[in-house]
């Protein structure tokens, strides 16, 4: 009998514990918890991190909505081909990069969940927090996450309140504006 009531009181703590919890958060903490895994093997090169988490990071990002914030105005003039190749060119270089500078945190243990809150436009942001082993700081990371056509994907991350999006902006309107797409697209392939 005691053991019956256990197991109902496990279980409706379980559920009132996650009745809360967006899908959003579900999300976030999947990819979380297989970052994590990639960030703290100790058996691992740095080199074998960045291409798995890039993937990972590809494999969970808004591609299409990044690439249009990113580029801005420029997005409209492009063809339907320079937008494919951007967008694809984009997505790998948007991977490597945020792998690289996890990477460079050296997070050694979990990245607590501070704050989960809703932002504008059916936006997610959960507010994470880390220990950088180099110089025992938190570090603050945003996940700015939406759900589209049913599968939520991250579109933006501000690192210590540096929206990715808003840094890249002005560098790539910068560099379309001398040398084009063809030169935008060129200039990430160098940086993979």
């Amino acid at each position: 009998m005691i053991r019956n009531l256990l197991v109902v009181l496990v279980v409706f703590f379980s559920t009132v514990s996650y009745a809360g919890t967006s899908v959003e958060e579900l999300f976030f903490e999947d990819v979380r918890t297989d970052a994590l895994k990639i960030l703290t093997a100790d058996n691992m090169k740095d080199e074998k991190k960045e291409k798995k988490l890039s993937k990972l990071i590809t494999k969970n990002i808004a591609k299409l909505q990044i690439s249009r914030s990113v580029l801005g105005q420029p997005w409209r003039d492009l063809t339907k081909s320079e937008k494919r190749e951007y967008v694809k060119v984009l997505s790998v270089w948007v991977g490597k990069i945020i792998a690289r500078r996890l990477i460079s945190f050296k997070i050694k243990e979990d990245v607590k969940i501070v704050k989960v809150y809703k932002g504008s436009n059916e936006v997610v942001i959960i507010r994470t927090q880390a220990d950088n082993p180099d110089n025992n700081e938190k570090v603050t990371i945003d996940w700015y996450i939406r759900t589209i056509k049913n599968s939520p994907k991250v579109i933006d991350i501000a690192v210590e309140n540096v929206s990715m999006i808003s840094t890249q902006r002005s560098e790539f309107i910068s560099v379309y504006s001398q040398v084009g797409i063809r030169g935008l697209i060129d200039k990430m392939k160098s940086q993979y």
